[in-house]
């Protein structure tokens, strides 16, 4: 009965979580599917617990990758003890989710508890893990189904979360109709899954080929599958995830033509070309979004038809425009550098697991302010191993690598084994080949939920075929084993339980978030407290903070000063709580500089002004090259002045703000809101040339009509 239980909550593990996403959450896909995780790793470790106690069986199998996970586990443990952050490092970044200490150990146990169950079950090993990969392809089909509607303008996720059947539920950063992402949440991520599949899809055809021909049905339905699944990957307009399937599709092949020999070479070679004439057409008619590739599938370009020469006139030349739209791969090569650096800085442990959208600012490169994502929050370095070496230092990389050199090497020892199966080697070759898009795909991306489970669950397939069976000796259940039982079962509803709160109380922290944007911090405090009594997260704190000092502006409109004075002083608590959980985090200190402003409008004291001065000080001296920060700083010593009497505090007042504004120019050159408040400061400290010549820098600089600023150069 356990038995039966771990296999079902495995076939759900596979099957259900590309699925799972839910639109009340602060984030659809990632924190759905990681909370699913958990629900089910506490199902599956609590019954691989219970079985091991009952059954009197160690838990853990000794195999080549113990050392590297003990390993992996100490240095992530250490690092976040170290954390600039520990309830990220714990948790996984509030965005993203996945990849906190806490996920590492559900993935882990997972491993483990597979691992335990494949032991058992002997020779039916073989069966279950066939199952579990029918399964997921089977699974793979239904996402593919999900979002080809999308392609055509009718995406079936807006259907169900508002009753339309068309694409108009999501923002502009989200186009299933130019690039599929399906239930997975983004191109790339959908890529990186199906590419996993497509191998899947190969080892089922290739194992399907040998049997007799009324039993074809199953290889034509696999073939169907990997051209669907390749076209899929073609309408991700994923190059990481098009280069990796592509890549281990010829190895693959060649691998099947060079290493099966019970089939004949015209067998083998006719099912080879089956698949490269199904993939070429996919590229043909669906193109790969890379122009130097799809000019080759364009009709007549391989013939061009000959045509008469005849004299024409010269074309007027094009000015050339360049496009506000910066290219992915050049901001991300930014984005390594700054990783680079970053973990360079912190060559030990790193900043903590999972800290790089804090820790990014400490050494972001000034290039990135010259790109149109700028002012954009990176909470991943986009590439998972430089995401590593600048989270976790030398130590996290190191031991991360160090268990995957050790799973190729399991997967290339058993492939030139030779006492192995014919069966088990082809599943070897397509389980490593589907192991090798994931360490592609996060050489240029991020590991996901999804991504995370088959990159812990397919090691266990180099391994399934190595563990002895377990042996069948019945022993009676004692007292002691019914205690321990029972302590597991109060272990897993108390779990549940935890993850219900902190579930819920992400649907009321996105909820609050809903009614700030639309001003109605009052109904967004209430949610926001509830929020924290369900589930403690600083996220909160921070939100709630800004909040509750929006609310004391509003009650001290209503001239309710007792109230306003009561507002003010939970914001400031909130904030100081907020910090003292993650006192480097750039946007709390923000969240600071802000609410001094609110306090200082509602007082009319100065000295909520230099209070916002030095935590934008302090926010700057985190984030250097940020040129928000100078340009706030400018605006806050521009609002001081006005309040300053003494004539000397009011020059060094003036010369600050002119520093922090050239300062926000210099980090980034084309900031058009600092031209103009540079021109703005100079008109206001009196000084007319300065303010003039500043404002036809700027009309010359954005190509701005004077007409646009006569209100702004009046008096000049």
């Amino acid at each position: 009965m356990l038995t039966k239980l771990q296999k079902i909550l495995f076939y759900l593990l596979v099957a259900v979580t590309p699925f799972v996403m839910f639109p009340r959450t602060s984030e659809l896909f990632e924190f759905n599917k990681m909370m699913f995780i958990y629900v089910l790793t506490l199902g599956i470790a609590s019954l691989w617990l219970i079985r091991s106690i009952l059954e009197k069986k160690p838990l853990f199998t000794r195999s080549p990758l113990n050392i590297p996970i003990v390993l992996h586990l100490i240095v992530m443990g250490v690092s976040t003890l170290f954390s600039i952050d520990h309830q990220t490092s714990l948790w996984g970044y509030y965005g993203r989710f996945n990849g906190g200490y806490v996920s590492l150990l559900s993935y882990i146990s997972l491993f483990y508890a597979l691992i335990y169950l494949l032991r058992e079950e002997g020779e039916r090993a073989k069966d279950f893990i066939r199952c579990l990969i029918m399964v997921s392809i089977a699974a793979a089909t239904g996402v593919i189904a999900w979002g080809l509607p999308g392609k055509a303008g009718a995406d079936l996720s807006c259907l169900l979360f508002v009753g339309k059947f068309d694409n108009a539920c999501w923002t502009s950063q989200f186009e299933p109709a130019s690039r599929m992402f399906s239930t997975l949440g983004q191109p790339n991520w959908l890529g990186a899954y199906l590419a996993i599949q497509f191998c899947f899809g190969l080892y089922l055809f290739f194992r399907s080929i040998g049997k007799a021909m009324k039993d074809r049905v199953p290889t034509y339905l696999y073939g169907g599958f990997l051209v669907l699944s390749y076209s899929a990957i073609l309408f991700t307009r994923s190059r990481s995830a098009l280069g990796a399937v592509s890549a281990v599709a010829l190895l693959g092949l060649a691998w099947f033509l060079l290493a099966t020999r019970q089939l004949g070479a015209k067998q083998k070679f006719k099912a080879v070309g089956v698949i490269l004439c199904g993939i070429l057409a996919a590229i043909v008619v669906f193109k790969t979004g890379v122009q130097k590739i799809d000019v080759l599938t364009t009709p007549g370009a391989w013939f061009p038809k000959k045509s008469v020469a005849t004299a024409q006139p010269k074309p007027a030349p094009v000015p050339y425009v360049s496009s506000e739209i910066s290219e992915s791969f050049d901001i991300r090569k930014i984005v390594w550098q700054g990783a680079l650096q970053l973990g360079s800085q912190y060559p030990l442990f790193g900043t903590g697991p999972e800290t790089f959208a804090y820790a990014y600012y400490f050494v972001r490169p000034v290039a990135h302010n010259m790109t149109s994502e700028w002012d954009y929050l990176y909470n991943k370095a986009h590439n998972e191993y430089l995401n590593y070496f600048a989270t976790t230092g030398y130590s996290g990389l190191g031991t991360y690598l160090l268990m995957i050199c050790v799973v190729v090497f399991m997967a290339i020892r058993m492939l030139i084994a030779g006492n192995k199966e014919t069966d088990e080697k082809l599943l070897a070759a397509f389980a490593l080949l589907a192991y090798i898009t994931i360490l592609i795909t996060n050489g240029v991306g991020f590991s996901t939920t999804t991504i995370n489970i088959f990159f812990y669950l397919l090691p266990v397939i180099f391994m399934a075929f190595a563990v002895a069976p377990g042996k069948k000796h019945p022993e009676p259940v004692t007292t002691t084993d019914k205690i321990l039982v029972g302590g597991i079962l109060v272990f897993f509803i108390a779990g549940m339980s935890f993850l219900y709160n902190y579930w819920s109380a992400d649907v009321q922290y996105a909820a609050a978030d809903s009614f700030s944007r639309t001003n109605d911090y009052q109904t967004a405090v209430g949610l926001l407290d509830k929020a924290l009594k369900s589930h403690y997260e600083h996220v909160y704190e921070d939100k709630l903070s800004y909040s509750l000092s929006n609310l004391a502006f509003l009650a001290y409109y209503q001239h309710d000063t007792q109230t306003a004075d009561r507002l003010m002083k939970l914001a400031e608590h909130y904030n100081t709580k907020s910090l003292d959980a993650s006192s480097q985090n750039v946007l709390y200190w923000k969240t600071n500089a802000k609410n001094q402003y609110v306090f200082y409008q509602i007082t009319l004291n100065k000295e909520y002004l230099k209070k916002g001065i030095q935590a934008l000080t302090t926010a700057a001296a985190l984030s250097p090259t940020d040129p928000k920060l100078p340009y706030f700083l400018a605006t806050y010593n521009s609002l001081l002045w006005d309040e300053e009497k003494d004539r000397e505090v009011k020059k060094a007042v003036e010369e600050t703000a002119m520093k922090q504004v050239d300062l926000s120019i210099v980090l980034k050159p084309d900031y058009q809101d600092a031209y103009m408040l540079k021109a703005q400061l100079y008109k206001k400290f009196g000084k007319r040339q300065d303010a003039k010549s500043a404002y036809e820098t700027l009309m010359k600089r954005f190509h701005i009509p004077k007409k646009d600023l006569e209100k702004e150069m009046e008096g000049l």
